[in-house]
Parts: structure tokens; C-alpha cells; sequence
């Protein structure tokens, strides 16, 4: 059987445009070229090295962070084809502190409690009926309306630090979604779905995926 004719140009560097041309390659195409405007493969997936202690450097996610959930995910099945799961690391997000602008620890008991929270009603947007939400409905808002209804169940000398630990759930929520939460359609919230299983993370950071 014949290779196929003809030249192929990907746009993107990302891990779409490495995969197609890898399929390219392997259908039999033998010209396929890729053009990527930055300087870096990878696209979402941005590892960096920060910092300097003593010679050493920290790996830092400026991209993509860890993989979410492991049943039918495509990137799940890369990585342990790859053996790069070793040692597997299931991702725990309340394993760390949360500390206020000036450097203050939040008690762990109470960053628990508010995360709770704050997942509990994040949750509760599957249950959102899109034919009831009118179009123009931001997720920003109606958030930060169910959480100042959820802060008074907590006692008023908390309210400060609740209210910051609010703020940066929201942070990562908008991280999450990609957009300014302002800019999120309530109406159609309830239309994403998350993959089954845990989330983990790669121990050599998530570069080795576009690199191998």
C-alpha cells in the first residue's frame, strides 16, 4: 500500500497539534510540518522552574495543573503508557495551608469546613435546570449570593477570613473555568461534566507528556 500524497501543516504545537501530527505520521504521511507561534511546545501544558535554594529550583504549573479524573481519560492513558505515574500521586487539595495577604495561617479546621462549603454549592449547580435560568445569568453572582447565605451559618468574628477563603475558591473556580466568572453563563453550568476517579499528578510534571 502506497503512503498517501500530499504535504500537511498543523497549527499548534499543543497537545491536539502533536497528536494529529503523530497520527498523520502514522496513516503514512510523510511531509507534515508544524507551526507554532511561541517559543515552546506544549500549549496549555506550561512547566517552569522557579526560585533558587541553595542551587535548587521548584517545578511550577503555569499551564495545565494535573489530570482530571482517570476513567476514559485520553491524557490518563498517555501517561501510564508512558510509565510516567511512578510513584502515583493522587491529587489531595486540602493537604496544604491557606494563609491571609499578610502571612497569617487560617486555622486547617476552618479552611476544611469553608471548603466544604463552597463545594457544596459549587456541586449544586448540576442540579440547575437550564430551561429556568435566563440567558443573561452570570455564575459569578450567583455564587457569591449563595456563599454570603452560607457565611452566616459561621460566627461573625470568623466572617473576615471565611470571606477571603471565599474569594480565593472563587479564584480557583474561575481558573478552573477559564474565564472571569462574570463571564460564565448560569444557564449552561450544568452542562459540564467531570471524568470519574481521582485527580492525580505527574511526578515529573505534566512537560513530559508533550516531550515524550
Amino acid at each position: 500500500m502506497s503512503s498517501p500524497r500530499g504535504s500537511v501543516i498543523v497549527v499548534g504545537a499543543g497537545m491536539a497539534g502533536l497528536s494529529a501530527a503523530q497520527q498523520l505520521i502514522r496513516a503514512g504521511f510523510t511531509e507534515v510540518r508544524i507551526l507554532e507561534a511561541s517559543e515552546r511546545i506544549g500549549g496549555r501544558i506550561y512547566t517552569c522552574n522557579f526560585g533558587n535554594n541553595g542551587g535548587n529550583s521548584a517545578l511550577v504549573e503555569l499551564g495545565a495543573n494535573w489530570i482530571h479524573g482517570t476513567n476514559g481519560n485520553a491524557v490518563f492513558s498517555l501517561a501510564t503508557e508512558k510509565n510516567l505515574l511512578d510513584p502515583f500521586v493522587i491529587l489531595d487539595r486540602m493537604a496544604e495551608h491557606a494563609y491571609t495577604e499578610d502571612g497569617k495561617k487560617v486555622d486547617k479546621s476552618l479552611t476544611e469546613k469553608v471548603w466544604k462549603v463552597f463545594r457544596e454549592v459549587e456541586m449544586a449547580l448540576d442540579d440547575i435546570e437550564p430551561e429556568s435560568i435566563d440567558a443573561t445569568a452570570e455564575l459569578g453572582q450567583y455564587m457569591e449570593d449563595l456563599l454570603e447565605k452560607r457565611l452566616q451559618e459561621f460566627p461573625p468574628n470568623q466572617h473576615e477570613d471565611i470571606r477571603a477563603l471565599f474569594t480565593c475558591m472563587m479564584n480557583y473556580l474561575s481558573f478552573h473555568s477559564g474565564a472571569d466568572l462574570d463571564k460564565v453563563s448560569l444557564k449552561y453550568v450544568s452542562c459540564f461534566r467531570e471524568l470519574d476517579d481521582k485527580n492525580v499528578k505527574l511526578p515529573k510534571a505534566l512537560e513530559v507528556l508533550s516531550i515524550r
